[in-house]
C-alpha cells in the first residue's frame, strides 16, 4: 500500500489508532514503511518521499485538522445507509482543497467514532456497492482524489 500509494502521488500517510486498530507499528515497522518510500520514489521517479507519520489517534486527529484545515476538505471512508458515494461527495468539495481521507481499521469505525467524526464536521463517503480492504480502499480514494484534482488543475 506505501509502494502505490508513494507512486501515485499522495503527500501525507498518516497511521490511525482507533478503537479497532489491532497492530501499532513500533519504530522498526515505520523504519521498514520509509524504506519502501524511497524504493517507491526511484521507481517512480518522484522527487519528494510520501511523509509516514507516527500512529495518531483518532480524537486527536479530528482536534487538529478541524483546527487547521477547511472541514469541507475532511472526508470519512464509511460504508453504509448514510454514505454518499465518492463521485456525489466530490463534486460537494471545493477544488484547490487538500483532502483527507480517513480509513478505518478492519471492521470498520465503531459507532462512535462514526458519531465523532461526523460530529467534526467530516464527510462520510463510500465506495459504491462494496466494502474495501484497507490497503485497497487507500489506493483507490486516493487514486480518485488525485485524478479529481489533476482534472481541475488549468
Amino acid at each position: 500500500m506505501v509502494e502505490k500509494l508513494t507512486e501515485i502521488g499522495v503527500d501525507q500517510l498518516i497511521l490511525l489508532q482507533t478503537d479497532r486498530t489491532i497492530l501499532v507499528p513500533g519504530e522498526t515497522r515505520l523504519d521498514k514503511l520509509r524504506a519502501s518510500v524511497i524504493g517507491a520514489c526511484k521507481q517512480s521517479r518522484r522527487s519528494y518521499l510520501l511523509d509516514v507519520s507516527p500512529l495518531v489517534p483518532l480524537k486527536q486527529l479530528l482536534t487538529e485538522r478541524a483546527l487547521h484545515t477547511d472541514r469541507t476538505s475532511l472526508l470519512m471512508a464509511h460504508p453504509g445507509d448514510s454514505s454518499g458515494s465518492l463521485s456525489a461527495v466530490l463534486h460537494t468539495v471545493p477544488h484547490g482543497n487538500n483532502l483527507t481521507v480517513l480509513i478505518g481499521p478492519e471492521g470498520g469505525f465503531t459507532d462512535e467514532e462514526t458519531s465523532m467524526a461526523t460530529d467534526s464536521g467530516i464527510i462520510p463517503t463510500a465506495w459504491p456497492d462494496t466494502i474495501l480492504r484497507i490497503e485497497t480502499a487507500a489506493i483507490v480514494f486516493a487514486a480518485a482524489l488525485l485524478s479529481r484534482a489533476a482534472v481541475s488543475e488549468p
